[in-house]
């Protein structure tokens, strides 16, 4: 693929990732792992592409480097409030939202209100499934 006009690596993202994409519906996961991979060396700081890897992650049993893969989109961009979504409606640790929530020192904490609000949100979402169960 030849470089794009914006020579910021847009378009070679977009296809990389679209590429990721059919193979995780596929249920094709290496390959899809790969694409993904090959999206975030096309543009490094490009957020969504990290939040995929996260959730591919998650969805290979591998909740410690998902954790890792939302934490490095959380340096990219600390303002970012759809990483906090992502973050909060991805499963883990039982104590995870609750932490985010607690934490004087986080990060968290100097995001806008509604950030604080959604993972909240999910925090007792969260508390009733388990009751449910």
């Amino acid at each position: 693929m030849s470089d794009d006009i914006t020579g910021n690596g847009c378009y070679r993202n977009a296809a990389f990732s679209l590429s990721g994409e059919a193979y995780a519906k596929l249920d094709d996961l290496d390959k899809a792992e790969h694409w993904y991979k090959e999206a975030l060396s096309a543009k490094e700081d490009h957020i969504p592409a990290h939040l995929t890897m996260a959730k591919l992650a998650t969805r290979r049993g591998r909740p410690h480097d998902a954790e890792a893969w939302f934490s490095r989109a959380m340096k990219i961009d600390p303002t970012e409030g759809s990483i906090y979504q992502h973050y909060g409606q991805s499963p883990s640790p039982s104590t995870r939202h609750a932490d985010v929530i607690r934490s004087k020192e986080s990060q968290h904490f100097h995001q806008p209100p509604f950030v604080l609000g959604m993972i909240w949100c999910q925090l007792r979402a969260s508390q009733a499934r388990q009751l449910s169960r």
